[in-house]
């Protein structure tokens, strides 16, 4: 009867023991998927917010450049009034030095004739009173240019003035001009920095994002290998279910060893540093996510519904997440790749298949910005 009782408290140990095998790792499991899931659901939240302050950025560095522009093209039409004053300029003061010269020759020939003398012996010497009336009529026509001619002095010298005034306010707005380009060039390096900065904090939320996922399925398939090894042994013996107990403590260690090594990979992969600025010319076609079956996330994420300003590129040529400007369609990110996007070739995401298709192919050229 003790014999008996002494093997059933045996057998209620090795039970325990079984139990505690097969249901622990289960807990544990549940306790570190849910927390992993709450960090990835932190974590999309997180990539949602910088997603929608990326495409902020972009709308703003386009504005940018496009305000920069314009000025670029006032700053262009006020160097060619500039020429154009110069010019009127140079011609007012050639016509006052020509009226200059004929007063100078009229007066010359009045000296040499005796002025009014030489026109009563003009009118002395007429046959008859036709001849004399035309005489008078030819003084007064003579006399009539020559008062012109001072009329055409005083109206140069007053052009002249008037265009020496315009000379002055075209330099001062030229000068204007000029200041407000260097400040918006000064606001659009400002933009790109930040924008820079906020592409890189998003490259690396991604990786981790990964690396999270990755990291559950094999910690998931490794506890489920554990919790099957310890049900199969501790059905022997109390002995095989305390090496089972060994061996899912050895393999809980060896997760833990394996996310340690995955984390450290995902920290040294996110430093690489961003290519120097330079520019391309290269080809680009378009293409949308509206086109049936199409994917609605970019490689790195990126919801192209929401934000359709991306390009697709060969990481080769142009590194992924760079913040890149293309002529014709203005600044975004290299967020994108496609099985037909190698080398010298680049592909533009637009939000319509129409937009898309009205793009064409193109060259067209592609600036690498810091």
């Amino acid at each position: 009867m003790k014999k008996l009782s002494v093997n059933r408290l045996m057998l209620l140990v090795m039970l325990t023991v079984f139990c505690l095998i097969l249901f622990q790792p289960k807990i544990a499991k549940a306790s570190k998927v849910t927390a992993l899931q709450q960090q990835q659901a932190s974590l999309q939240q997180e990539l949602k917010q910088n997603n929608n302050e990326l495409a902020q950025k972009v709308a703003t560095v386009n504005q940018t450049y496009q305000q920069l522009k314009s000025v670029q093209q006032q700053q262009a039409q006020t160097n060619k009034r500039l020429k154009q004053a110069q010019k009127e300029l140079s011609a007012a003061k050639k016509q006052k030095q020509q009226r200059i010269n004929q007063e100078k020759l009229r007066i010359r020939n009045l000296q040499q004739t005796e002025g009014t003398q030489a026109g009563l012996q003009l009118l002395q010497q007429s046959k008859n009173f036709s001849q004399w009336f035309g005489n008078l009529v030819a003084l007064g026509r003579l006399q009539a240019a020559y008062n012109q001619s001072m009329t055409a002095v005083s109206q140069s010298i007053k052009v002249l003035h008037n265009s020496q005034k315009k000379l002055t306010l075209t330099q001062a707005s030229l000068k204007q001009q000029s200041t407000q380009i260097a400040a918006k060039k000064t606001e659009l390096n400002n933009s790109v920095r930040e924008l820079q900065s906020l592409v890189n904090n998003n490259q690396q939320k991604i990786k981790l994002l990964a690396n999270q996922v990755s990291w559950a399925k094999e910690t998931e398939k490794k506890q489920q290998a554990a919790a099957q090894l310890a049900s199969e042994t501790a059905a022997k013996n109390s002995t095989a279910a305390a090496s089972s107990t060994s061996k899912v403590g050895s393999s809980t260690s060896s997760v833990s060893t394996t996310a340690s090594s995955t984390s450290s990979t995902a920290n040294s992969g996110s430093s690489s540093d961003v290519a120097a600025s330079r520019t391309l010319t290269m080809q680009a076609t378009g293409y949308s996510t509206a086109e049936a079956g199409a994917s609605g996330y970019s490689a790195l994420g990126i919801n192209l519904k929401q934000h359709p300003s991306c390009v697709a590129v060969d990481p080769s040529v142009i590194p992924l997440g760079s913040v890149i400007w293309v002529s014709g369609y203005g600044v975004s990110i290299a967020g994108d790749t496609g099985g037909a996007i190698k080398g010298n070739i680049i592909d533009l995401h637009f939000a319509s298949v129409g937009q898309a298709t009205a793009w064409g192919r193109r060259t067209v050229t592609v600036k690498i910005l810091n």
